[in-house]
Formats: structure tokens, C-alpha cells, sequence
């Protein structure tokens, strides 16, 4: 072995146990972040906050049509991974790399209750570790379905309305239970970007939005040919402002 291969190989050393101490000193900060976070209140405590909200609603009252549509959007593995998808992961990177955009983050629908209950935009460049180990509980503690129906019931749909309830009061005037697939997808499409797909102030956006809600619903075997078919042809049946 020459003196290159011998300098190359340490240098390679070196830096593998560079990266391994660092990665262990962000995860270690994380997980006391994690703690910090949860002594001052504890996800339980969260979790029954939340669900005693006036307009919290059980999964078993929002219309399927809607359920079908969120995670077929937002996490089509939900009901087959745990808090984290790394072939959800592994996709969202291909595709940023392939379109030279970041345009897709992998998050996991518990990832991003977990960020929802504990986090603000401000948190951005910190939460990921906490918010990480937060999820990992939350999978522990609940069912899919319940974690699912947290989720509906405080994700952002725009134009000041909070869960799914206020979402279909405030759009169509009418009950979760009530929403038909045209209503449901343009729904299940705000959340990605609540004030830039607003249906009030751009209604082409969320059409376009509603699109690709509807093709992943498809895609998953979640709605037939007919019925994407049917919306797409279906006028603009919002709630007069």
C-alpha cells in the first residue's frame, strides 16, 4: 500500500468518526429538546387538548371520501409505516433532485401532527430531531385512525378556519359527513399550502391542487375512473361569501 492509500484511508477514518460524533451530538440535543418540550406539556395532555375542542370531529363523522383524499395526498403508506417512511424519504429526494426543486419534504402524516401540536414556522431549522421523537410516541400511543382524525381536526385549511369542521362549514356550508369527492379533494388539497391555494382568493390554484389530490386517490385504487371523471367535469359548487 503506498503512502497515498495509507494518508487517503485515515483521512477517510477521520472523517467517518467526525460525521458519527456529530450526528450523534445533533441527535442528543434533539432528544433533550424532545424532553424539554414534553416536561412542559406532555403529549398526552396535548392529545386530550385537542380533542376537546367544541368543533373536534371523530373520523366516523367526516365522509371517507374525505379520509381517502388526505392520505392519499398527504402519506399514501400511512396505514403501512411507522413514524418515519423511508421509501416515502427515499421518493420525495429523487424527485426534488429530478425537478431541481424542493418541492416535496417525505414528512409522514404523524410527523406532521407531531409538528402541528408542538411547533410554529419559526421552529423550522430546530424541529426536525424533537419532532421526530414526538411522532415515534405518538405511533406508540394511538392507532392509525387516531392519529389520522387528530391530524383532520387541527391542520390549516385557510382563510381562518382550523380542522375539517370549520373547513366545511366555512367552504360549503354543510357537515363533514356531508361532503361529496368534488368538495372532499378540493378540501384535502388546502393544507399543503393553506394561503397560497385559498378557494375564495385562488380558486384555479386549488382546481389545479384538486388535480393531483384526485390522480393520487386513483392511483391508490381509492376512487374509480368514473368518479375522477365525474369531477372533473363538475362545476364550481362552493359556499356564496
Amino acid at each position: 500500500m503506498t503512502l497515498l492509500h495509507k494518508l487517503l484511508k485515515k483521512a477517510f477514518f477521520i472523517f467517518l468518526t467526525i460525521l458519527l460524533v456529530v450526528t450523534l451530538m445533533i441527535f442528543g440535543r434533539g432528544y433533550l429538546s424532545y424532553q424539554h418540550i414534553v416536561h412542559d406539556i406532555s403529549i398526552e395532555q396535548k392529545i386530550e387538548s385537542i380533542r376537546k375542542s367544541p368543533n373536534y370531529t371523530p373520523l366516523k363523522e367526516v365522509n371517507p371520501y374525505f379520509k381517502n383524499a388526505i392520505y392519499a395526498v398527504e402519506d399514501c403508506r400511512f396505514y403501512q409505516h411507522g413514524a418515519i417512511d423511508p421509501i416515502g424519504l427515499v421518493r420525495a429526494m429523487s424527485s426534488n433532485i429530478k425537478r431541481r426543486k424542493w418541492r416535496e419534504g417525505g414528512s409522514t402524516i404523524t410527523q406532521q401532527l407531531a409538528k402541528n401540536m408542538f411547533f410554529s414556522y419559526k421552529d423550522k431549522g430546530t424541529r426536525k430531531i424533537p419532532e421526530f421523537f414526538i411522532a415515534k410516541e405518538l405511533e406508540r400511543q394511538l392507532t392509525k385512525d387516531e392519529i389520522l382524525e387528530l391530524y383532520i381536526n387541527i391542520i390549516y385549511f385557510g382563510e381562518g378556519h382550523y380542522g375539517i369542521r370549520e373547513a366545511s362549514y366555512g367552504y360549503f356550508g354543510k357537515s363533514p359527513s356531508d361532503l361529496n369527492l368534488n368538495e372532499a379533494s378540493l378540501l384535502a388539497g388546502l393544507p399543503q399550502s393553506p394561503s397560497m391555494l385559498s378557494l375564495n382568493k385562488h380558486y384555479s390554484r386549488a382546481k389545479t391542487r384538486q388535480k393531483y389530490v384526485l390522480q393520487a386517490m386513483y392511483r391508490n385504487k381509492l376512487i374509480s375512473k368514473e368518479e375522477l371523471e365525474q369531477v372533473f367535469a363538475t362545476k364550481n359548487n362552493r359556499k356564496k361569501q
